[in-house]
């Protein structure tokens, strides 16, 4: 909800852009009826191929859960090069770089609101950080990279043997 509040109050004030909420869990045409118009593309049952396509055309991505165990949504708007803002919880912390390859904010919609102007209004910045996102996916979240730190982190439990290469 954080962020299409934060998308109508720039709405308001006369940035021009729109918003397609991925989460499957919201049904925002029934909890808040008020804020959906034209600008606004529900796709409640989205497929993957209806995902990619929306990272595809994304300027960003916004994640401003109160509770994530991972933040996969992150990582998979990496992959297409887009830019991310996230909630500062712990999981997400863990992924993002706040400033080097996303934007980090405390759960309140004026601050998602600045963090969301901030990137459209710096699209360099924004396409620096969504590349250095991609970046980051290939380093460490291929999984050709995750198997080989599995199997590395197996063979130090079975034999205390650490490979250098390995983020353990």
């Amino acid at each position: 909800m954080h962020s299409l509040e934060s998308i109508k109050n720039l709405q308001r004030r006369g940035t021009k852009i729109g918003f397609i909420p991925l989460s499957p869990a919201d049904d925002l045409s029934k909890q808040r009826p008020e804020l959906i118009d034209r600008r606004t593309i529900l796709l409640p049952q989205a497929t993957e191929a209806d995902k990619d396509a929306a990272y595809a055309c994304a300027s960003m991505v916004c994640l401003p859960s109160a509770a994530e165990a991972f933040g996969m949504v992150l990582v998979e708007s990496w992959t297409h090069g887009v830019p991310v803002i996230a909630s500062r919880i712990p999981a997400l912390t863990e992924i993002v770089d706040d400033g080097y390859d996303g934007l980090l904010v405390e759960r309140e919609t004026t601050r998602l609101a600045s963090a969301i102007a901030s990137l459209l209004e710096n699209p360099e910045r924004a396409a620096i950080m969504g590349a250095r996102g991609k970046r980051k996916v290939e380093e460490r979240f291929e999984w050709s990279r995750i198997g080989k730190d599995t199997e590395a982190f197996y063979e130090f439990l079975c034999h205390g043997v650490q490979s250098p290469n390995t983020c353990l």
